[in-house]
């Protein structure tokens, strides 16, 4: 088309202005060997005889009218190189030459290797090896491989790509080369492409530190099995068919086995491989622990978390030559032991097992220390309610020094005081009989013995006595009124209360001045038991006329003041219509025979005293404080008869029960005991009961007033305490 424009342009302008005569020409040189070259003349104006072409490589082409002149003319250059081309025109004027030189640039050479293993779903190596050809420089590449089925994977514009064919066959691959001239060339291979092997195992499993088999199950598929490659997933790797591996600790691992058959193909599988883990084995026992005594062992084994096993068995083997103890599930793993003999070391070893056969063992020296010897002896005698002396005789047996000291005296009635940590303790045993006293004994390492004796406890003997009254000067008289439960009574040891004693049965003892002596007798039995009393002993001034009975009246004592009743018989405190008031601070003091009554009306102001008391002999109005008596009705002593309470018994050891009569049992009663010198030892009110038992455990043995009050009614009467 461009040809026969190209005619008609150059036609039309021969017709519109002649040319000038010229053998002038362009080409599109360069052009690539093997393609078509163009070479475009100019009108040669003028007649033309001939036209000659010389394309510079040997082939001339000559154009004779009436031949048609070439629009352009055309050559193929077999051969890369530079060609002088010359248009020669002759006219019938003369003749015109031109000449040009063009080049005809080679072809690059295409060509290309691939990698010699070429398998399935492995990527394919090519390299190329195309040259310029000295065509320029190429400049790109374009690869058909020949494997529609990949799609887009089946070319490239890479110089060296790799393609990754979709299945094994025969494959054609196409590599297309362009220079920078623009030259091309072809180049196309056939390529096998061989199947992959499977590779595929299968393991038994096992346990941490124990081997796990592999068995491989691999296919070389068309071929042979040319090597094998483990990865165990912990570092480890073998290079044989089927290995067996260790794997050190528990859990998941990823192992890769890689197989390549005689093809070169490579195939891989990775499957996780459970390692199950071994039980962890541990056991507790006590730091120290004492020869012949129990041990307890205390499992701490476990299963380390993440698995759903258990463990099943535990072997105890205690190391002294004895059975090994096994324990099953669901049996309790932790165990006793006693060990007997001499050895004082021992290997216990604890072997552990789990449901998925998994074992391991933990191996601890236990040691056992001598226990103390406990012994004790009961020093002196033993008797109710006096002190027992013990005294601690145990040994340390090589065990180490004995530290605490624990002993049950069996006597639970005795309450706290029933125990005792001291090493030499002392105890009073509340009642008669046989008790069995246990010392437990520990030494420093914790080792305990404990030794159990019977003590016996004999009963205290009765103390008792009488002494007559006499005149200073004269002898008294002491009567041994005592006895004994358990034994006879052999040692009487009498107190005359002014510094003197006597060891005789039944004593007489010249007192070398009046008075009143608090004399004490105290008495063994055979079994070294022994018990006192104190009893007052009056020894009477010189035989004097004692005063007459009185009624006192008409008295008032004024503060500061002190007045003294004595009468052998009766005192009658008068007040009421006539007259008696004790002032704030006066003190008035009542003594008769046998009674004392106070009139009503009889007045005592605040802080005033009035003390009234029976006094069966003399001496009279002594200077010591007695129990005041205040009241607005009457006082008196105790009358059998008409008396508002008893107590009994009277004379009494240490307790007397106070009983009140049935005009009394829903009052509110206060009762007050005095010791002979005025002083309250004891005081209690109480209502709606009837008994009071009254304890002068504690106090002196000797006289002492119990005063009852009840509304407007008193009374008093004595007790003996021996």
């Amino acid at each position: 088309m461009k040809k026969a424009l190209f005619l008609s342009v150059s036609f039309l302008l021969i017709l519109i202005k002649p040319f000038a005569q010229t053998a002038n020409f362009t080409s599109d040189s360069p052009r690539c060997t093997g393609e078509t070259m163009h070479f475009t003349p100019d009108p040669p104006g003028g007649t033309v005889l001939m036209e000659v072409w010389d394309f510079g490589d040997g082939a001339v082409v000559t154009y004779l009218p009436p031949e048609p002149f070439p629009v352009f003319a055309t050559h193929l250059y077999s051969n890369p190189g530079t060609f002088n081309v010359s248009r020669t025109v002759k006219f019938t004027s003369g003749t015109l030459s031109f000449n040009i030189s063009v080049q005809a640039v080679p072809h690059p050479a295409a060509s290309f290797s691939h990698s010699n293993v070429t398998c399935a779903g492995q990527p394919v190596q090519f390299t190329d090896l195309s040259q310029p050809n000295g065509g320029g420089i190429i400049q790109s590449w374009a690869w058909n491989f020949g494997d529609p089925a990949s799609g887009v994977n089946n070319t490239s514009a890479l110089q060296n790509p790799a393609h990754t064919f979709s299945a094994s066959g025969t494959y054609n691959v196409q590599l297309t080369v362009v220079s920078t001239n623009g030259c091309s060339d072809t180049y196309t291979s056939t390529i096998t492409v061989n199947l992959l092997p499977l590779a595929n195992f299968s393991y038994a499993v096992a346990c941490e530190g124990s081997p796990t088999q592999f068995t491989d199950l691999s296919l070389a598929n068309a071929a042979m099995m040319a090597s094998y490659n483990w990865s165990f997933g912990d570092g480890g790797s073998s290079s044989q068919q089927s290995p067996a591996h260790t794997y050190l600790t528990y859990g998941l691992y990823n192992t890769t086995q890689t197989v390549v058959n005689s093809n070169g193909c490579t195939h891989s599988v990775t499957k996780q491989v459970m390692i199950n883990p071994k039980p962890v084995a541990d056991f507790f026992f006590p730091a120290i622990n004492c020869m012949g005594a129990p041990i307890q062992f205390t499992d701490m084994s476990y299963i380390p978390s993440g698995f759903s096993g258990y463990i099943t068995t535990w072997a105890w083997d205690f190391g002294d030559g004895t059975p090994t103890l096994v324990v099953n599930f669901p049996g309790n793993p932790s165990v006793t032991h006693t060990y007997s003999g001499a050895a004082t070391a021992f290997v216990v070893r604890l072997t552990v097992t789990t449901t998925s056969g998994c074992s391991a063992y933990k191996e601890k020296v236990v040691t056992t220390t001598p226990s103390p010897v406990a012994n004790f002896m009961a020093v002196g005698a033993t008797c109710v309610s006096k002190p027992v002396q013990f005294t601690d005789m145990s040994q340390t047996n090589g065990g180490g020094v004995i530290v605490a000291f624990n002993w049950n005296f069996g006597d639970p009635v005795s309450g706290v005081a029933n125990t005792s940590t001291a090493q030499n303790p002392v105890h009073i045993f509340t009642g008669l009989g046989v008790y069995y006293v246990s010392q437990t004994v520990t030494n420093i390492n914790g080792c305990t013995n404990t030794i159990i004796k019977s003590i016996q406890v004999y009963p205290r003997p009765y103390s008792n006595f009488m002494a007559d009254t006499v005149h200073v000067g004269s002898p008294t008289t002491f009567t041994d009124l005592s006895s004994s439960n358990a034994g006879p009574i052999i040692n009487w040891l009498w107190e005359f209360g002014d510094g003197q004693t006597s060891l005789l049965t039944n004593p007489s003892y010249v007192y070398p001045t009046s008075g009143t002596y608090m004399a004490k007798l105290t008495v063994t039995s055979i079994y070294g038991c022994n018990k006192d009393t104190i009893k007052p002993v009056v020894v009477l001034p010189a035989v004097v006329t004692p005063p007459v009975t009185q009624t006192i009246t008409n008295v008032i004592v004024g503060n500061a003041q002190t007045r003294c009743y004595d009468a052998t018989q009766d005192i009658t405190v008068a007040g009421n219509g006539t007259l008696f008031y004790v002032l704030a601070g006066g003190n008035a003091t009542f003594i008769a025979g046998q009674t004392i009554s106070y009139l009503p009306g009889t007045t005592i102001q605040p802080d005033g005293y009035m003390r009234g008391y029976i006094a069966p002999t003399g001496p009279y109005c002594p200077t010591a404080n007695m129990p005041a008596v205040t009241s607005n009705g009457d006082e008196h002593t105790q009358d059998p008869g008409s008396s508002l309470f008893r107590i009994y018994p009277n004379p009494t050891r240490d307790n007397f029960t106070l009983e009140l009569k049935g005009e009394l049992r829903d009052n509110i009663v206060t009762v007050e005991i005095y010791d002979t010198w005025g002083i309250m030892v004891l005081r209690k009110t109480f209502a709606g009961e009837n008994r009071f038992e009254c304890s002068l455990v504690g106090l002196p043995a000797g006289l002492y007033f119990v005063r009852v009050v009840s509304g407007n009614q008193i009374e008093i009467t004595k007790m003996i305490k021996e």
